[in-house]
């Protein structure tokens, strides 16, 4: 890119590559044989799976900062001899909502989630109709 000038000239001193088209070409799923929309539902269902699994590792790492904090805060209550009903309350609502958010967090699905399970039922449903019976 630095030997490409604003004005339109380019001075290239060695080899110089243009690709004007992608080497693949893009197909349909409509237009793909059952090998490729098998490969595909694969591909789709790992991205589906990771993108679970990096939710799901938010919401536990999410879920096990908040059980630390409650066991620091227990502790220390415990020793400090502070064991009424006001300490309990601060106790319980600053551990319960880190816990709340990480359940909410671990239920709700990603748009990008939501695009590869809409793929999935998408080419699933086309190799159905393409397996005959």
């Amino acid at each position: 890119m630095r030997d490409i000038k604003p004005e339109g000239d380019f001075v290239v001193q060695g080899n110089f590559t243009v690709n004007e088209a992608p080497q693949e070409q893009f197909i349909p799923f409509e237009q793909m044989g059952m090998e490729d929309l098998r490969a595909n539902l694969e591909h789709h269902s790992l991205l589906a799976k990771d993108e679970r699994s990096r939710i799901n590792g938010i919401s536990f790492k999410l879920l096990g900062a908040a059980l630390s904090v409650g066991m620091v805060l227990a502790i220390w209550y415990y020793i400090a001899g502070k064991t009424d009903l006001a300490m309990f309350l601060v106790g319980i609502f600053g551990v319960g909502m880190p816990v709340a958010l990480a359940i909410k967090n671990g239920e709700k699905q990603s748009e990008f989630e939501l695009r590869q399970l809409s793929t999935i039922r998408y080419i699933s449903n086309l190799i159905r109709e393409r397996t005959p019976r």
